[in-house]
C-alpha cells in the first residue's frame, strides 16, 4: 500500500498534460482537409455565352417532360464503365422521370468533322461513334436499356461493330434499328455526331471522364477510381434525390416512382469536412 502522501495521477490528469499537443494536432489535420488542393475544381455551369452544339440533352429530355442525366465519358475509360454501371442500377426505377445520354470527351482541333482526336486513340473514337449512333437511333422507350447496352459493349472490343450488334440484340433492339445504328457509325453521320459531341465537351469545359450533369448542372466527377466535386453526394440515393427534385421543380408535383426509388435507395447527407473537424476539435477542448 502506498503512503498517504504519495499521489498517483489519474487518467484525466495524464490527458490534461497532453491537451495542448492534441489541440495543435487537431488544428493541423483540419487545416489539411480544408486547405489542401487535392483535386482541381470546375465550374458547375457551362461557360457563359458559349453555344451548345446540337442542343443540350436537357432541352431534348425536357421536351418529353423528363430530367436529363448526362454522362461525359470515353468508351475506353475504366471510370466511364464504373459510372455507367452505377447509374444503370437505379435509373430503371425512374423511367418516366429521367432520360440518360452520353457525351464523349475528345479534342476538336477546328470546326471540321475530320479533326477529332480521342484520349485513348483511334479505336476509342470508333467505339465512341458506335455508342453515339446507337444512342441517336434507339427508340425513346428503349432509353432505359441504353446503359445496359454500353455495359455489354465495354466488355468486348468497343471498336468492333459486330460486338455492338450482339449487345443490341441481347437488349432486344429491333433489327432495323441495329442496321441504322451500324450504318451511322461507319459513315459521315457518325463522324458528325463525334464532332458535335466534342464541341459540346469543349463548350462546357469538361475534362474528366466520367463527369455527371443532371438537369443541365454539373453535379459530380468520377476520375482516378474515386468520386469528387460532388457537393450533393455520389450515392444512388443522392443522385435519385437530385433527379427527382429537378423533376418536381419542373412539373410542380412529385412523381410516384420517385417516392418508391428514394425508399429503395435512402439518402443520408454526408457531414461536411468542416463540421466533422469542428466536432473533432470540441472533443479535445
Amino acid at each position: 500500500m502506498l503512503p498517504s502522501s504519495t499521489h498517483r495521477p489519474g487518467r484525466s490528469s495524464r490527458l490534461a498534460q497532453f491537451r495542448p499537443q492534441l489541440m495543435v494536432l487537431c488544428v493541423f489535420v483540419l487545416g489539411l482537409f480544408l486547405l489542401w488542393p487535392s483535386v482541381p475544381k470546375y465550374s458547375s455551369q457551362p461557360a457563359a455565352g458559349k453555344p451548345q452544339a446540337r442542343g443540350s440533352s436537357k432541352q431534348q429530355a425536357s421536351a418529353a417532360g423528363k430530367v436529363a442525366v448526362e454522362l461525359f465519358v470515353m468508351s475506353l475509360c475504366p471510370d466511364a464503365k464504373f459510372c455507367e454501371n452505377h447509374f444503370s442500377k437505379f435509373l430503371k426505377q425512374l423511367p418516366t422521370v429521367a432520360f440518360v445520354r452520353t457525351e464523349y470527351i475528345a479534342t476538336l482541333a477546328d470546326n471540321t468533322t475530320a479533326a477529332v482526336s480521342c484520349p485513348h486513340g483511334k479505336l476509342e473514337c470508333e467505339g465512341n461513334k458506335l455508342q453515339m449512333c446507337v444512342q441517336a437511333h434507339l427508340p425513346a422507350d428503349k432509353n432505359v436499356d441504353y446503359l445496359d447496352i454500353l455495359k455489354c459493349h465495354s466488355q468486348g472490343d468497343v471498336s468492333k461493330p459486330a460486338d455492338m450488334k450482339l449487345c443490341m440484340t441481347a437488349s432486344g433492339v429491333p433489327a432495323a434499328v441495329q442496321e441504322k445504328a451500324l450504318a451511322c457509325a461507319s459513315g459521315p453521320e457518325g463522324d458528325q455526331l463525334l464532332a458535335q459531341s466534342a464541341k459540346l465537351v469543349q463548350d462546357r469545359e469538361v475534362k474528366r471522364s466520367c463527369t455527371v450533369y443532371i438537369d443541365g448542372k454539373r453535379r459530380c466527377i468520377r476520375d482516378g477510381a474515386r468520386w469528387y466535386d460532388c457537393p450533393e453526394g455520389d450515392t444512388a440515393g443522392a443522385f435519385i434525390k437530385q433527379i427527382c427534385d429537378a423533376h418536381k421543380a419542373s412539373t410542380g408535383s412529385a412523381a410516384p416512382e420517385c417516392a418508391a426509388a428514394m425508399a429503395a435507395n435512402p439518402f443520408s447527407p454526408a457531414p461536411s469536412v468542416k463540421a466533422a473537424g469542428t466536432r473533432l476539435l470540441r472533443a479535445f477542448v
